[in-house]
Parts: C-alpha cells; structure tokens; sequence
C-alpha cells in the first residue's frame, strides 16, 4: 500500500503548520488522491497492525444492522452500546452520558430526514388547518442499491448520482462530531465480454486448471450471459474532509473498501477500485515518533520477505526521524509489508442490513506489529 506511504510522505514534505480543534497541533496539506484496486487483494494496511474487528462492527453499526437484535432495537440507531458490547471503543469520547452520539453517519445514510409537505386533501385540509409538513425518510444506502439490482424497477447502474451524503447542514449542531468522511458515490462500468470471460474461467471447477496448449477453451457469449459472473464492475470514491492520516485513515480505507465489497456482493457487480480523495489531510504533532518507526520499516525490503515475513522476529531498527531531512528529493524505501489479504462474505446473504459480524472474515492477514498512538480528542 504505497499510496498510503505516499501521502504521508507528501506531508512531511510540503505540509505546514496549523492550530487544530483539539488543540494538539498538525502538519497538513489540502487535496490528494489515492487510489486503491481491489484486484491487488483487500487494502488493509501491512506495515503495522490494522484492528479489522473494529472496522467490521463499526460498519455494521453505521448500517444499523445492530438494530434488528433485541438488546439494541429500543435504542437510538447512534447508541454506542453495541459497539461498547463488542469492545469498540472509538467512539467512547464522544458519546454523551447515555450513550448517545445525535444523528452522525449512519442516521443520515439510512435513516435521512427531509421536510415534506404533505396534504392528502390539499384544499379541504388547509380549510381545516389539518396535514402540513411531515419528516420524509430516505434510506440513500437502500437507493443506491435498487439502481445497482437488476431486475429492481429503478435498475439504473449508469446513474451519475449514486451518492450517498453523511453532511446533513440542518442536523450539523445535533451531531457530537461532524463527519469526516462526508460523502461518496458509487460509479458502476460495463465490463468487457473477455473480462467476464477471464472470470469465468477463474472459477470453479476451472480455477488453477493448465488448458491444453495454454489456452482456455472457446465458448459463446451467451454461455456467458447465462451465468453468474458479473456484468458490471462497481467502484466507490470518498471525500474526506478530515482525515487523521496515521491512526483514522487506514481504518477508513479498510472500511470503505469494506462497505465496496457488500454493496457488490448484494448486487452481484465486480469490486473495482476504492478512491480515497482528501480534503485536509494531517498529522498530528503527538504521532511524530510513529510515523517514523512506520516508514522505517518501508526500508526494510532487503531484510524480510514480502511473501514470507517473519513477524516474530521483526525487530525495528532505531527509527530514521523523516521529519528533519531537509533534502526534499529524499525517497522513501520500496518495502510495502507483507502481501494484502483477502476477503470473504457470507455467500447466504442476500440483503446489506442482514449482514453480521460473523458473515465477514478477512483471510491470509499477516502484518508487522502494531504502533500505538494517542487519540485526539
């Protein structure tokens, strides 16, 4: 995950001092872009221990997918007593005595409240000074699903607007933080007939079999078209407006390439890529000394191998401090951790919400020891 690597080292380099809310201080650039192809393997960072545990049930919080199990379901959807359940503490600080966060991310993805005016009998109604605005309810992560389903009346995949937006202005005040991640949109492309034929052929019972001659055997597209493999490739770009780039960044990439992945396998469509696109990007001044033991390892290519790491063993060297060279064409090392993992969904769910924990497992997770940092509250 070079592109993780590359925008810290962009920060080091061309960012610049800046007071901040907490109070505890950044280096910050605005706007980049990264971009990461689920072909590579799952994006969950390798240089140092990422907590999936906490990006999986966070998710499925966001979904509001607790809410169908009976200790949660009187709760308000933004309660954080699941996550406290399932030893989740990442939103502990925020949370007011009961528990409760007001109408942040998830409120607004399922559960978007809009004024509607509403008289079933206008003129009779008004007469009598009865109807008027009610609250309409949008589920935006249910509609955009619809437009991916085919067969589903509003089947649109080539919709420009597949957005779904957590940045409600008139609910900014009740939230006990202001989205960070603030929206993203979905983009669905058509996939070529040899793509799908490549993924045909990629499965079962064809999988790791040697074709005589080297080539896959011929068929026609409709053989094709009467099987499973996907028509499309669906991919998911994120704006951030804030991103606490060591400890939240690698969680968000984990998470939405997550949420990429279930809304594709509940539509049947190929995951393609996650684009992680910032607006102020930062690192906190508290977290120097771990971003440098973090790119540290980035040089460690000629020490260990990229298939094979001895984890047990990796010892980090005494860490270079990135932050003092003045040199700015200096380079980071070549080494990127161990290979990405992969990951698998419960193929019994047909339905995002009905989604849980237990349906979701990331397999072949190898990476270098974790690194401890303080969160800014």
């Amino acid at each position: 995950m070079k592109q993780y690597t590359d925008l810290i080292e962009r920060i080091i380099k061309e960012g610049h001092w800046s007071d901040d809310r907490t109070g505890t201080g950044t280096i910050k650039i605005f706007g980049h872009q990264s971009t990461y192809n689920m072909d590579d393997g799952f994006p969950l960072l390798t240089l140092k221990n990422t907590w999936m545990k906490g990006v999986t049930h966070e998710l499925l919080w966001l979904l509001g997918n607790h809410t169908k199990l009976d200790e949660y379901k009187d709760l308000p959807m933004t309660n954080i007593k699941y996550l406290v359940d399932n030893k989740v503490h990442i939103w502990d600080e925020w949370a007011d005595e009961n528990g409760d966060l007001g109408p942040v991310y998830g409120k607004q993805w399922v559960d978007w409240k809009a004024p509607k005016m509403h008289w079933p009998n206008e003129v009779e109604d008004r007469r009598k000074g009865v109807g008027g605005p009610t609250l309409k309810s949008t589920n935006q992560i249910q509609a955009v699903i619809d437009k991916l389903t085919k067969g589903h009346e509003n089947f649109n995949p080539m919709d420009r607007g597949l957005v779904v937006s957590a940045w409600n202005v008139g609910e900014l005040d009740d939230m006990a933080l202001r989205p960070c991640h603030a929206f993203f949109q979905f983009q669905a492309r058509e996939l070529s007939f040899e793509e799908r034929r490549k993924l045909y052929f990629e499965q079962e019972p064809f999988k790791d079999t040697i074709f005589e001659g080297g080539a896959t055997p011929q068929f026609d597209i409709n053989e094709v078209d009467s099987s499973v493999i996907p028509k499309y490739e669906l991919s998911l770009q994120l704006y951030q407006r804030s991103a606490d780039t060591f400890l939240g960044v690698p969680f968000n990439i984990a998470s939405y390439s997550l949420l990429l992945h279930m809304v594709c396998h509940v539509t049947g469509m190929k995951p393609g890529k996650f684009v992680h696109t910032f607006g102020d990007a930062h690192l906190y001044s508290n977290h120097k000394d771990q971003v440098n033991t973090l790119l540290t390892r980035t040089n460690d290519y000629g020490l260990y191998s990229r298939e094979n790491p001895d984890v047990s063993d990796f010892k980090d060297r005494e860490p270079i401090d990135y932050f003092a060279i003045t040199d700015k064409n200096w380079r980071l090392g070549v080494y990127e951790g161990p290979k990405l993992p992969t990951i698998w969904l419960n193929p019994e769910v047909k339905n995002i919400f009905d989604f849980t924990y237990d349906d979701i497992k990331i397999n072949d997770y190898k990476p270098l020891p974790g690194i401890k940092a303080e969160v800014s509250v």
